[in-house]
């Protein structure tokens, strides 16, 4: 699998080749394999931020063993399910699965106590695994996407990337990196779908664009 590392701190990426059975980078002793990172095998390609597989080495490195992974990436173009499209930035995982109700407790606990996650789901919530995912201060919950423009290095570029390129636009590459050839892409969308014409993907080009990629995936 082809793995884009984005340092959304320095704004530099990093790509690496990687074998389903190896370390993601910046992670160690097999506490967050590639397999799982990318719990469907269709993905040939991912992203995450540097700063989320250090966070999650630090928070898995308190448990003896390791913590059982239910999913993590998908794409913009697999509807795992709509309320958690983090999973499309790469910095999300559900964790947990097939413990006991006082082990995914224990664990929820201390993911909350780490102050390393943005959201930490609760039992009542969800009571199979637990979910956890790091955000932008900007975005919203059911949205989670910030708004992104020209100059920009971050993974919600990556997802925005793959969403234009899945609909049919002329995206060479998924860089990360908002460069002049998104700036036209998301231009053009905008003006075929009577949005501002501003180059920027705010909250209403996010969801004009979602909802053009869910009329033609079902929700699995």
């Amino acid at each position: 699998m082809k793995l884009l590392v984005i340092d959304e701190e320095l704004k530099k990426t990093e790509t690496f080749e990687l074998e389903d059975s190896m370390d993601m980078p910046y992670t160690t002793n097999r506490k967050l394999t590639v397999q799982d990172f990318n719990t469907r095998r269709s993905n040939d390609f991912a992203w995450t931020s540097k700063k989320f597989l250090k966070d999650y080495e630090c928070f898995a490195s308190h448990f003896k063993r390791k913590i059982p992974i239910h999913s993590g990436f998908s794409r913009s173009w697999e509807r795992v399910a709509d309320g958690f499209l983090h999973h499309q930035l790469g910095t999300a995982l559900d964790i947990g699965i097939s413990l006991n109700p006082v082990a995914l407790n224990n664990i929820a606990k201390a993911a909350e106590n780490s102050e390393l996650f943005d959201f930490v789901s609760q039992l009542a919530l969800i009571s199979r695994f637990i979910h956890i995912h790091q955000s932008r201060p900007s975005s919203g919950d059911l949205l989670p996407f910030s708004e992104v423009k020209k100059g920009m290095v971050l993974t919600d570029v990556a997802v925005l990337q793959d969403a234009m390129k899945f609909i049919g636009y002329p995206i060479d590459e998924i860089t990360g990196v908002f460069d002049q050839e998104l700036e036209n892409s998301i231009k053009k969308f905008q003006r075929r779908n009577a949005l501002k014409e501003n180059g920027i993907a705010d909250r209403e080009t996010w969801i004009k664009l979602y909802e053009k990629i869910f009329q033609t995936v079902p929700l699995v």
